[in-house]
C-alpha cells in the first residue's frame, strides 16, 4: 500500500512496523506507543475468539454426538415397544439409559 503524506511525501507500506514508523515520525513517540499496545490488545482479543470459537465448535460436536445417542435410543425404544410380547427390562433398560444421558447434560 502507498499513501501520500501532508508533505506530499509517498510513502509504501509494506509491514506493520513502516506504518509505526511514519506515525513515531509524524506524530510522536507516544502516538507510536499508544498504537503499539492497542495492536498487541487487538491480538490478543483475536487469540481470545480463536479459543472461544475452538471451545464452542467442541461444545457444538458434543451436542451432535448427544442427539444421536438419544435417537438411538429412543428408537430401539420404539422397536420395543412395537413388539407383540413386550421385553420390560430392554425397555426399561433403553429408558434408563435416555435419563442417563439427559441427567449427565443436565448437571
Amino acid at each position: 500500500m502507498t499513501i501520500l503524506l501532508t508533505d506530499k511525501k509517498v510513502a509504501t507500506i509494506l509491514e506493520p512496523r513502516h506504518m509505526l514508523e511514519l506515525v513515531d515520525e509524524y506524530m510522536g513517540t507516544d502516538a507510536r506507543m499508544w498504537f503499539e499496545d492497542y495492536l498487541a490488545g487487538a491480538d490478543s482479543q483475536t487469540a481470545d475468539v480463536a479459543a472461544m470459537e475452538t471451545y464452542y465448535e467442541k461444545r457444538i460436536e458434543h451436542y451432535h454426538q448427544v442427539i444421536r445417542d438419544l435417537r438411538a435410543h429412543a428408537e430401539k425404544l420404539a422397536g420395543l415397544i412395537r413388539e407383540k410380547e413386550l421385553n420390560r427390562t430392554a425397555i426399561s433398560h433403553e429408558a434408563g439409559q435416555i435419563g442417563v444421558i439427559t441427567g449427565r447434560e443436565l448437571r
